[in-house]
């Protein structure tokens, strides 16, 4: 029988959500804190993507997905999208 008498280590979707989204921030910090600016804005790709355009597109992603989802708002006044929610 399993031991339950631990620490309820998931409370909600939300709980699961922030310790989710803080292990993938940590790793991108992780992984680019040590590189130069060169090195940031340099392309890896024949597409011209680099990692500072990588970590651009993080942060404007998350803070959508906050925004709209977590506000539950149907449209975004600074970024124009919406929301495809009924």
């Amino acid at each position: 029988m399993a031991d339950t008498s631990g620490p309820d280590l998931i409370r909600s979707e939300r709980d699961v959500l922030f310790r989710y989204l803080k292990k993938m921030r940590d790793a991108v910090v992780e992984r680019t804190e040590s590189l130069t600016d060169e090195q940031l804005r340099t392309p890896g790709v024949p597409s011209g993507t680099n990692l500072l355009g990588i970590i651009h597109h993080l942060t404007g992603v998350e803070r959508h997905w906050f925004w709209l989802v977590s506000s539950a708002r149907t449209s975004c006044v600074t970024c124009r999208w919406t929301c495809l929610r009924a």
